[in-house]
Order: structure tokens, then sequence, then C-alpha cells
């Protein structure tokens, strides 16, 4: 072939059985054959069943009553609703010794004595009780009141000191023996007060309380005159008090009003530190911001692994019980299975002998009939 001769696809030709086909047809055929092989498939899969989605459930059969008698049907709870119960219950309890104890105990913030607690402690044994000053007698009794009820909490709900808790903590870690701990406090119990009578009680101090904002709010209004709020009165009140102090605490060398912008230069000092200190809070807040997000973040991601690791041990515990189900539930069954082989043995030994006795009979037939021709042909 000369240079000037140009090959393209649609010339280009082979040779199959003797005759000359192009490629553009070759793949024209392919692609004809994969069409009908596809629709011979769609064919093929169109003639099969279509599935029909059916559910076999089996559930317990219900209890009829044949005129017999009642028929109770009894459901038995599963361990997630026994924990749950058992967590209510747990509440119930923990919520009822919270309410016993007194609204003191239950006020963490408030500082307890610690260890034993004597009478020198709470009462006043240099203060002569008269019983006709109804004050001393009053304040007597209180003072009486206070120390068994001190003397109840420091045994009912002790407190640990500081460092008891650190002597505690080094003996755990040098496994030394015990501490000495403060001296225990005697066990008091405490009389039984019906509610009637704490009804009774509040009704009593919330009339003394009446009368005693009454009595102040007549003071005040002598004073000052008209008063919009109670607020008002106590700070009026309050004023008066700080006035009375001053002119009572002033010497021979200082005047009152010396005294008066004393006190005023000091308020102006105290609102000047006050706003130092906002400013102070501010800046350490804004430096420390990140810190205290990480914090937070480290708490919430503490109280989910918590929670996390609290349901993992609802579900072992739910896993296990059901482990302990199972296991004897496959007992039961092996038991019955080999039952069931052991019958299907004796049933098959049965079986074999009866057959044995049918062979040994149909023998015996065979061996008569020819005995019986033998005889004829004689």
């Amino acid at each position: 072939m000369g240079d000037d001769v140009s090959i393209s696809a649609t010339s280009f030709a082979t040779s199959v059985g003797g005759q000359s086909i192009s490629i553009k047809e070759i793949a024209r055929a392919e692609r004809r054959a994969m069409k009908r092989a596809r629709k011979e498939l769609e064919m093929a899969l169109a003639n099969l069943p279509a599935p029909q989605f059916e559910y076999e459930l089996a559930a317990p059969e219900m209890a009829t009553d044949d005129g017999d008698g009642d028929v109770k049907m009894t459901v038995e709870k599963d361990a997630a609703e026994l924990e749950a119960e058992e967590m209510a219950r747990l509440d119930k309890e923990a919520a009822k010794l919270y309410e016993a104890r007194s609204s003191v105990v239950k006020r963490s913030e408030l500082p307890r004595p610690i260890g034993a607690i004597t009478d020198a402690m709470v009462l006043d044994q240099s203060m002569s009780v008269d019983d006709e000053d109804e004050e001393l007698v009053a304040l007597n009794l209180i003072r009486n009141e206070m120390l068994q009820i001190l003397q109840h909490d420091a045994y009912t709900f002790p407190v640990l000191s500081s460092s008891e808790n650190e002597i505690t903590k080094k003996n755990k870690k040098s496994k030394a023996g015990p501490a000495i701990a403060a001296a225990e406090p005697p066990e008091t119990p405490l009389q039984l007060v019906s509610n009637e009578a704490f009804e009774a009680a509040k009704e009593l101090l919330q009339a003394e309380v009446d009368i005693v904002i009454q009595e102040k709010r007549s003071l005040a209004t002598d004073l000052i005159g008209s008063i919009e709020s109670d607020y008002e009165m106590k700070e009026s009140l309050n004023l008066q008090t700080i006035k009375s102090s001053i002119v009572h605490g002033i010497t021979d060398d200082e005047t009152p009003d010396q005294i008066q912008d004393e006190f005023n230069s000091l308020t102006v000092a105290i609102k000047v530190l006050k706003k130092q200190n906002d400013k102070m809070e501010q800046k350490l807040s804004i430096k420390n911001g990140g810190y205290s997000k990480r914090c937070s973040a480290f708490s919430e991601s503490s109280l989910k692994n918590f929670a996390e690791i609290q349901h993992s041990r609802i579900e072992e515990s739910v896993y296990r019980s059901l482990m302990g189900h199972e296991q004897r539930g496959m007992a039961n069954r092996i038991e019955k299975l080999e039952e069931e082989i052991e019958n299907l043995q004796s049933i098959e030994a049965k079986l074999q002998k009866n057959y044995g006795d049918l062979m040994h009979e149909k023998n015996r037939h065979k061996l008569l009939t020819r005995q019986k021709e033998h005889t004829t042909l004689d």
C-alpha cells in the first residue's frame, strides 16, 4: 500500500468464516446480544412467583374460664422493670430519710460541732435561773432544747473534721492502724412531736413575727413618717441604729460631724473597692474562660460516661439473668431430647423384633409351600 492511502475504522474489516465483517457491525452485534440476554433474564425473573411476606407469630394461649372458677393471668416482669422498681424504692427511702432530718442538718453551708457536745458549750453555767423572770426561764428552756437537738444530730449525723479525714487517708496509704477519732457523742433520742403540734407552733411563731413587724412599722413611722415598703422600713431602722451607735461611741475628742464624714469616706472607699473587685473578677473570667469551658465540658463528659457505665451495668445484669434462664432451659431441653431418644430406641427395638418375627413367619410359610409342592409332584 502506498503512503497516500488512509485507513479508517469504517473501512477496516475482518474475515469471519470467509465473510468480511467490519468492527462497527461486530460492536452492534454485541450490543444486540447483551440486550437479548437482559430481556431473557427479565422474562425469567418475571416468571418467578411474587414473594409473599407472611409471618407466623407464636403468642401464649389465653386462659379461658370453663366455669370452674376465676382464672387470673400472671405476667412476669423483666429485669429492667425490677431494677426500676428497686431504684424507685431506694429513692423513696432516701427521700424519707432526708425529710426526717432537721432543716439545720440539711443546710451544708452551716458550721456544725464535731464530736461530743457538752453542757458548757451551749448552756451558760454562770447564769442563775430565777423562776419569777419569765424571759430567763424561756431562754434556759430554749438552750436546753438546743443542747438536746445538737447532741441528737451529732450522734445521728456525725461530721468528721478535715484533720481526721487526712489521718484516715494517710492510714489507708500507709496501711497503719485506725486513727484516734474525736469523742463519740452519746445517743440522745428525741421525743416524737405530732404534726398538729408543729402546725400550732408555726402559727404562734407567725403571730409573733406579725407583732414584731407591726411594732417596727410603728417605730419607723414615728421616726421618718410614711413608709412605702418593708424594705424602706428596714433601711431606715438600720440607719437609725448606725447613727445611735455612732453617737454612743463618740469620745470627747470627736464630734458627730467628724464621725459622719468618716462614715461617708468609708462608704466611698467601699464602693471603689467593689468596682475594682468587679473589674478584677471580669478579667479573671476572661483569662480563665477556656479553663472554665474545659472544666464544664469535662464534667459533662464524665457525667455522660457515668450514665453509660450505669446503663452497661444494667444491661450486664439483664444479660446475665437471661443467660441463666437460657442455661436452665437448655438443660430441660436436653433432658427432654434424651427421653425422646430413649423412647424412639425402645420403639425401634420393638419394631425390629416384630419385623424379625414376620420374616421368620414368612420363611416358614415358604418352606411349607415348597414341601406341599414336592408332595404333589411325588
